[in-house]
């Protein structure tokens, strides 16, 4: 059932600023104050502090190390640095002068540092807390275990080439064992390196440092990564191995296998130039996090990772898919903003970094920005500012450090840390913490899912929603699914489309659309997940076997499609195979791509056998018979159907190669069953026992020639005879199935059948002629023609099909002049028929001056081509005197037609003068009517109106005939322009009638008004201007009384056809008038 309502809509009113600091819970304590207590710490400045899992290292300004194990110890506790002097004073007891010199020079040497004492100016701790490295400053290094009690010296990295900056330390490290870990060095050197420690004799193993490679320029390695991601690689997840390397201006990446000495190896001999990086603007320092996600089993794996060096905060999401997967994918970084403070208003996103931070941390939703005297928390959702913490008062801030175990962060000064606990993130969002001291604001993680919805992050919003029980789940589950359908990703697609309540119908025909639209074999697959969810679930629904059994149908339909693609796809890597070497390195990718086509079909195939098995009680045999058949999947066919099966007889006698036996036993099976077995095996019948099975056909009629297709298909050459015996037996039975049609074409179209085929083609032609079609496929037997070269055929077929050019360009090609005359008069239009004619004479005149004689009769077989249309064809030196006879003949001819001509000019001319005088006699008709003729319509004496007489001698006043014109006619359009006008004359007419009767007054009363000119006593109506019409009013006055003539008196409304043809027309029009005839 699909969702109807749209939860998002329902909670838009109460969510209008979205945002984790826009809304606060107010029944929930907003802060939760935990200060760090050192406990028995001396009132040292701090240097250096440390954290993990197990315990936290904290080195102080006089170099004193501390070190607070949680499960061991109460307090801190204080270890000293080893002297240099207890090193010097080793002395191999190994015989020989060499090697005692050697020591001796040895001990002079830590007998001349020792007069400077040793710093410590960093050290590295590994997540775990299981190991430290202590570096000094003058390349002596140290090892800190976290069951030793003592701090050892590292013999093997000592020196000035040995200033480390920068450590990473292996994932899978133990207790004992550091594995392998990266060093780096002031100079840029990268190193492997690994320490085991044998608890029994507190004994410290050293490997020797093996030397990788040199950042160009020697700049210091001040950061490196080291972690191992989980990459999908064909449906299957693979550890690999990813390195990255920081200095100031420049990013380094390497990617490998999981084991880090190979994945370095293949570096060692590359040109530094030719390392991938990634290249930044110039700057002193960089700082490096990364932030891991963690499963539910407790698993980490990295998720991204931010990078700055003072101009950008770059971040970078770790790809998980094996094509993304490379050492580029840092070269397209994206940006988060950089801010210092609250941002209290909505401004312009700030990428730039105004003021270098002193370290930066990474989590899952937040990026935390250290400065000296504050930190601000942004989410990384909406990158606005979550909170922003001023640390002025507990000093100078020195630096951060995120325990990933423990979800941590320590913010320590040079005389105070602070801890700041990220309690379960996807529940805690908001972190404060003021004046020294920890506090949280709880934000329920239920509210995220619509910023991750604004920016179209469906994934995050359905991992939220469902880990809170939203109402919006199901919603937010419909479009992750429609993300990762259009992503291609339709396994996954498919599983969470099964998660939401659209409907079955949906779901699938969006499937079966796109694999419509774009024939992916991978939505075929998605759509066999989604069925196979389904099926699972009805599993147990006994009333529901009608849908478990199409959906197993469905199911089996999808699996003999896979197989055969699968199938069809390793046959051609085979083939591939074969026709490579096998020291050529493209037969060992063609060869992985075999063996995992191999798998992937084995696997699919042993998947669908246990469909089989698992569902046989709800499949309907037959149909499963059938599905495997039209596939051609006859071995799964044969392993599905039981024992004691008709089938399985005759296939043994098949497989026996006893084909006499196999057609005995196929007479004998009963009619509702012998088609079945008929249509499988046809094609082998009818290629080894071709006359057996022909008669067998011929006597038995109740099957689909369709079907057999296979079989006749599988007929030897020579036995093709009796092939087209049978076939004809068909069409004479009515049998009108095209492909049986083509089926003959193909048959007939061997050379030594050309008269059976032109006998055929002509039988065709009559069809046509009668029915306007034919029953085969004339494309077909057009290329099948053209690749046997059969000539004739071709012609025949364009002509079939209505292309006469080509049958006639085709025929003069290949010399068949009469089939070329043939389909010249096969046109109906005349210019085609005149054009192809003259292709034909001007092939004819293009093999030499021997063939004027066959251009004449040309001439004389069809009316449409004349001597004259061929003169400009002829060869200069073509004698006119071979033709002079047929050109008077034609020049007499145009001087007939021009003599018609003229005669035909006379006959038009007597007609358009007797067309005048006509129209001049009807122009003065008249009609005489009495003086007592009376209105047709209200029988009033004619002549006292003006009126309208029609030659039928229908007379009618104007009024009467204008309403009856409006009561009549249905043509509102008419009606209108028939008002517009007689108002347009009743104005024009009262104005003429004024200056008709301005003029009698002025008759009449002459003499006055001569005397009053003379007086001046002219009145002031006497002293206007009188009334004048002027010459286009007129006109327009006689326009108006002819338009108006036109249309009302067009027809006499008694007698003429519009009364005729109104009796079409419905007595009644109106609805309630029809209403009131109704019994």
């Amino acid at each position: 059932m699909a969702l109807n309502n749209n939860p998002f809509d329902q909670l838009q009113e109460d969510n209008e600023n979205c945002g984790f600091q826009n809304k606060i819970y107010e029944n929930e304590d907003l802060f939760e104050l935990k200060a760090f207590d050192l406990k028995k710490f001396p009132d040292e400045k701090i240097k250096i502090f440390k954290s993990s899992s197990k315990q936290i290292i904290v080195v102080t300004i006089t170099n004193r190390i501390f070190r607070w194990r949680y499960e061991l110890d109460d307090e801190f506790i204080e270890y000293e640095i080893p002297e240099k002097k207890d090193e010097g004073n080793i002395i191999s007891t190994i015989a020989g002068v060499a090697n005692l010199a050697k020591d001796i020079g040895k001990k002079m040497l830590f007998m001349n540092t020792n007069k400077k004492n040793t710093y410590i100016e960093q050290f590295f701790l590994d997540v775990k807390g299981y190991h430290c490295i202590f570096c000094s400053d003058q390349g002596l290094n140290f090892y800190f275990g976290y069951n030793q009690q003592k701090i050892k010296v590292l013999k093997n990295i000592k020196g000035d080439e040995f200033t480390i900056r920068s450590a990473a330390f292996d994932e899978t490290c133990t207790e004992t064992n550091t594995k392998n870990m990266l060093l780096g060095t002031t100079d840029g050197v990268l190193y492997i390196y690994k320490i085991e420690y044998q608890k029994n004799t507190n004994e410290l193993i050293e490997s020797n440092p093996d030397r990788i490679l040199q950042i160009p320029e020697n700049r210091p390695i001040l950061q490196i990564v080291y972690f191992l991601v989980q990459i999908q690689q064909q449906k299957q997840q693979t550890k690999t191995g990813l390195v990255v390397l920081s200095t100031s201006q420049s990013l380094y990446t390497f990617t490998g296998t999981s084991d880090l000495s190979l994945l370095l190896s293949k570096y060692k001999q590359v040109e530094l130039e030719k390392l991938e990086k990634v290249t930044f603007n110039p700057s002193e320092s960089s700082l490096l996090d990364v932030c891991y996600e963690i499963d539910n089993k407790g698993n980490r794996s990295p998720q991204s990772i931010i990078w700055t060096n003072g101009y950008r905060l770059n971040y970078y999401i770790i790809p998980k898919n094996q094509n993304q997967f490379n050492e580029k994918f840092l070269s397209q970084p994206s940006y988060y903003r950089y801010a210092k403070q609250t941002d209290q208003t909505e401004q312009e996103k700030q990428l730039k970094v105004e003021q270098m931070p002193i370290d930066i941390c990474l989590t899952l939703y937040h990026y935390f920005i250290l400065h000296q005297d504050s930190l601000t928390i942004l989410s990384r959702i909406n990158e606005k500012v979550v909170q922003y913490f001023d640390l002025k008062s507990i000093g100078k801030i020195l630096g951060m450090s995120f325990d990933i175990e423990n979800q941590q962060i320590w913010i320590y000064s040079n005389r105070k840390i602070q801890k700041l606990i990220i309690q379960n993130e996807d529940k805690v969002l908001l972190l404060k913490i003021k004046k020294n001291i920890f506090m949280c604001i709880y934000i329920l993680k239920k509210d995220a899912w619509k910023l991750y919805l604004e920016k179209k992050e469906y994934k995050q919003a359905y991992e939220i929603s469902s880990k809170n029980s939203l109402e919006v789940t199901e919603y937010l589950s419909g479009l992750y699914a429609d993300e990762l359908f259009e992503k291609r990703n339709y396994v996954l697609a498919a599983q969470q489309y099964f998660q939401t309540e659209r409907s079955f119908e949906q779901i699938t025909l969006k499937f079966i659309q796109g694999y419509q639209n774009t024939n992916e074999v991978e939505l075929n697959e998605g759509l066999e997940t989604y069925l196979e969810l389904w099926l699972k679930k009805l599993k147990n629904e006994e009333n529901l076997k009608a849908q478990k059994c199409i959906l197993l149908i469905w199911l089996i339909e999808i699996k003999v499609q896979k197989l055969n693609y699968l199938e069809a796809k390793y046959q051609s890597k085979q083939n591939q195979l074969k026709k490579l070497k096998e020291q050529d390195e493209l037969w060992d990718r063609t060869y992985n791509q075999f063996l995992q086509l191999n798998d992937k079909f084995k696997k699919t195939e042993t998947e669908f056998k246990k469909l089989l098995s698992d569902n046989l009680n709800d499949l309907e045999e037959n149909i499963v018979y059938q599905i495997m058949q039209s596939h051609g999947r006859l071995k799964d066919c044969l392993e599905f159907a039981q024992k004691n099966s008709y089938e399985m007889i005759i296939l043994h006698h098949i497989n026996e190669e006893q084909y006499d036996q196999a057609l005995k036993y196929l007479f004998q099976i009963k009619e509702k069953h012998i088609n079945e077995v008929l249509y499988k095996y046809c094609h082998i019948f009818m290629r080894y026992r071709t006359e057996q099975t022909i008669q067998l056909l011929q006597r038995y009629t109740k099957y689909k020639p369709q079907k057999l297709i296979g079989g006749l298909m599988s007929i030897h050459m020579e036995k093709r005879d009796q092939g087209i015996n049978y076939i004809q037996h068909l069409l004479n039975n009515g049998c009108k199935d095209k492909v049986i049609h083509n089926i003959l074409i193909l048959f007939l179209s061997d050379p030594s059948k050309k008269n059976k085929l032109k006998e055929h083609l002509y039988q065709q032609e009559k069809i046509l002629q009668e029915k306007e079609q034919v029953n085969f496929d004339l494309e077909f037997a057009l290329r099948l023609f053209r690749t046997n070269k059969l000539y004739s055929p071709q012609i025949q077929i364009y002509g079939m099909m209505g292309m006469y050019s080509e049958a006639v360009e085709l025929a003069l090609k290949t010399n068949h002049i009469q089939l070329a005359k043939q389909y010249a008069d096969k046109p109906i239009n005349i210019d085609c028929r005149k054009k192809l004619w003259l292709n034909i004479a001007i092939h004819l005149l293009g093999k030499g001056g021997n063939n004027i004689d066959e251009v004449i009769q040309l001439t004389k077989d069809t009316d449409l081509l004349k001597i004259e249309d061929l003169l400009m064809h002829f060869n200069e030196n073509i004698k006119i005197e071979n033709f002079k006879k047929e050109i008077c003949e034609s020049l007499q001819e145009y001087n007939k037609e021009i003599e018609q001509l003229q005669s035909d000019m006379e006959s038009y001319s007597s007609n358009a003068d007797q067309l005048k005088n006509e129209l001049r006699i009807i122009k003065n008709r008249y009609i005489e009517i009495e003086s007592n003729h009376t209105c047709e319509e209200c029988f009033k004496n004619l002549f006292n109106e003006a009126f309208y007489v029609f030659p039928c001698m229908h007379a009618f006043h104007k009024d009467c005939l204008l309403s009856k014109v409006k009561e009549s006619c249905t043509d509102q359009n008419k009606i209108k322009q028939i008002e517009k006008l007689n108002k347009k004359i009743e104005q024009l007419q009262a104005k003429m009638n004024r200056v008709e009767q301005r003029k009698r007054d002025s008759i009449d009363s002459g003499f006055f008004n001569f005397v009053n000119i003379f007086t001046g006593r002219l009145s002031e109506d006497d002293q206007q201007q009188a009334p004048v019409m002027s010459p286009e009013e007129e006109r327009q006055l006689e326009q108006s009384r002819n338009q108006f003539d036109t249309i009302l008196a067009n027809e006499c409304i008694y007698c003429g056809p519009s009364i005729v043809e109104s009796i079409f027309q419905p007595f009644e029009q109106d609805d309630d008038l029809k209403e009131s005839w109704k019994i």
